[in-house]
């Protein structure tokens, strides 16, 4: 009996799916806005995104200019965001912006649009376009709505995104080091140290700058060889100054000594 009754209720069940299926498609296909424009609440409040999303963007043009105008347009980038389609969301939240710039709801969606674009940010080693506009939108936001709720929340994204810009670019410098382009090390080691001053791979970056520097000098021509050691020495003497118990410090001075015997050698 209770199997029964169990088959009963999934054949109910399927059969309710195939009629709210066929009044969807019913109404998707008619010419009746207002319809259209319920049933897409509906089925937002039913979480169906993706066939909601279908009949906003229908009845959208219809109801231009109109005070649901309004709805339409908010009611789509949240069932874009929803869909985790973050790019379309933020489209439709920065239309909604611009729009209705005095609408209690404007802040929430200036704050959605630059979280879409968070979201949107990949992971550090893959190329980071997108990271640099999420920085770009989540500090516009912090600009303009310097008294907001989400101050907070923005910064910490901002710092968390940031993150992902200095272990790319501390990456790449470590790439070149492996590919054995010290110059390209050296230069990629200096630009990390002047653009994250805060960076916790501060200290590794200065070592490595000075490591990057010993081995241009001592794979470069004999003309050349003297200059570079010198430089590489600089490099050693402020690596020590500014980190004198750095973890690396051993490895560092048997690296000097070389840079002294190299300097003296070329002399």
């Amino acid at each position: 009996m209770f199997k029964k009754l169990r088959l009963y209720s999934i054949y109910a069940v399927i059969a309710l799916s195939f009629v709210s299926c066929s009044e969807y498609e019913k109404v998707l296909k008619s010419n009746n806005v207002k319809d259209k424009y319920k049933l897409a609440n509906e089925l937002f409040e039913d979480e169906s995104y993706t066939k909601a999303v279908k009949l906003y963007e229908q009845v959208a043009v219809s109801y231009r200019g109109t005070p649901d105008a309004e709805n339409i347009t908010y009611m789509t980038a949240e069932s874009y965001y929803n869909l985790g389609d973050y790019l379309l969301a933020a489209y439709y939240y920065d239309r909604y912006v611009k729009s209705y710039p005095d609408n209690e709801k404007v802040e929430y969606a200036a704050y959605k649009k630059a979280y879409c674009y968070y979201l949107d940010s990949p992971r550090y080693t893959l190329d980071q376009s997108n990271t640099i506009k999420a920085i770009e939108e989540m500090q516009s936001f912090i600009n303009k709505y310097n008294d907001s709720e989400k101050i907070e929340e923005a910064n910490k994204n901002i710092r968390e995104l940031s993150t992902k810009l200095e272990l790319k670019d501390y990456e790449i410098a470590l790439q070149y080091m492996k590919l054995e382009n010290y110059k390209a090390a050296n230069i990629t080691f200096g630009n990390f140290i002047n653009d994250f001053p805060d960076s916790e791979l501060r200290e590794d970056a200065y070592y490595n700058k000075f490591v990057s520097l010993f081995l241009y000098a001592d794979n470069s021509y004999y003309s050349k060889q003297k200059e570079r050691y010198t430089e590489a020495k600089t490099a050693y003497l402020l690596f020590k100054s500014r980190y004198p118990d750095s973890k690396n410090m051993k490895k560092a001075d048997k690296y000097y000594e070389k840079v002294l015997k190299g300097i003296e050698k070329a002399s």
